[in-house]
């Protein structure tokens, strides 16, 4: 959940630093699909910065069963949550997109994808982090 709220708030304040200068830019005469390249490789990183660091303090904590599939996990859930703060970012000014990007991780994760549910209602299953909900629960506590 934290690689989800962090990369979701990389997203959103990526989107809203850079709207004057991707302006500027264009202006300039670089082309659109050089400056959207740059903004997902920059998300891209962020999240990849924000993913390595949650999976190594998670580590600390408990052993998962495979590493592999966790990081992937984690990894994808970071950059699902990206793009939705990018979306966000673009909609909502930034008071406004900090709260939605600190709280609908929370609950997309924990009220309605929690390995502590047995019966998650079924239309919980186009959630944005059912995909990856199975992936993250299988572990090992030290």
């Amino acid at each position: 959940m934290t690689v989800a709220i962090l990369s979701g708030i990389v997203g959103l304040f990526l989107v809203q630093t850079s709207q004057a200068a991707d302006d500027r830019l264009r202006l300039a005469g670089y082309s659109v699909t050089g400056l959207v390249v740059s903004r997902v490789g920059t998300l891209g990183l962020g999240t990849t910065v924000v993913t390595a660091a949650s999976v190594l303090v998670a580590v600390l904590a408990f052993t998962p069963e495979s590493i592999a599939p966790f990081v992937a996990a984690t990894l994808l859930a970071g950059h699902t949550f990206g793009i939705f703060g990018v979306a966000v970012g673009i909609v909502l000014g930034r008071l406004g997109g900090v709260y939605v990007m600190l709280f609908s991780p929370m609950v997309d994760v924990l009220m309605f994808q929690t390995p502590l549910a047995t019966d998650a209602p079924d239309w919980t299953r186009s959630s944005r982090s059912s995909a990856f909900c199975s992936e993250r629960t299988p572990a090992v506590s030290r």
